[in-house]
């Protein structure tokens, strides 16, 4: 049977196991824990953190075997550092950047194709 999930770990897991298509794995939900992201507003500027819950997962390749499964809990991110408010502040402004080129490349070819 073929199901899509979607988890913030899967990308990690999915590396360890070494999943390629076709493969058989078994997922297995773990629980939940509480996790904080940044509150941003619709211009996406930040004000603050929220609170979220992001599902833990347990992913075994079922035909690989010798893979150290243990999980490393100490992969803990302290989201409202300096260092991760710079990130996100820089990543922001790129994103902004790409966007305002986009949409001003959209308004050059409108304004290409105007007849008359």
């Amino acid at each position: 049977m073929e199901k899509t999930y979607w988890g913030a770990d899967f990308g990690e897991l999915t590396t360890r196991e070494n999943v390629k298509k076709g493969d058989l794995v078994k997922l297995k939900k773990l629980g939940q824990k509480e996790v904080k992201i940044p509150a941003l507003d619709k211009n996406g500027v930040q004000h603050g953190w929220k609170t979220a819950h992001r599902n833990e997962w347990q992913l075994e390749n079922l035909g690989v075997k010798g893979i150290d499964r243990i999980s490393s809990s100490s992969k803990e991110l302290v989201l409202n550092s300096a260092e991760m408010i710079k990130k996100q502040q820089l990543q922001m402004r790129n994103f902004s950047q790409i966007k305002q080129s986009m949409i001003q490349s959209e308004q050059k070819v409108k304004i290409g194709i105007r007849l008359g």
